[in-house]
């Protein structure tokens, strides 16, 4: 995460080098609350599900989110993902 708490993703080609932008693609950034627990999985399209949660600290989770990126590197369900909780 970067210094905002904005959780980003990169895509690697087979070789390890970069295939998107240098600092990688923002997952969330309408999220403004801490990013924890994050985890990945491919979506068989090229792209990725990353789902997260935010609270006031590391250590707890008040919030869960979940997003799509495609194989280009965009955020398929807007700029905070779609809420899984309340």
């Amino acid at each position: 995460m970067d210094k905002g708490e904005i959780l980003r993703v990169q895509r690697l080609d087979a070789e390890g080098k970069l295939i998107w932008q240098d600092d990688g693609v923002p997952v969330a950034t309408g999220v403004k609350e801490n990013c924890n627990y994050a985890a990945i999985s491919q979506d068989g399209l090229g792209g990725a599900l990353i789902t997260w949660g935010t609270g006031r600290d590391v250590y707890t989770v008040e919030k869960s989110y979940l997003q799509r990126i495609d194989a280009e590197g965009n955020p398929l369900w807007g700029d905070e993902g779609i809420r899984l909780s309340p």
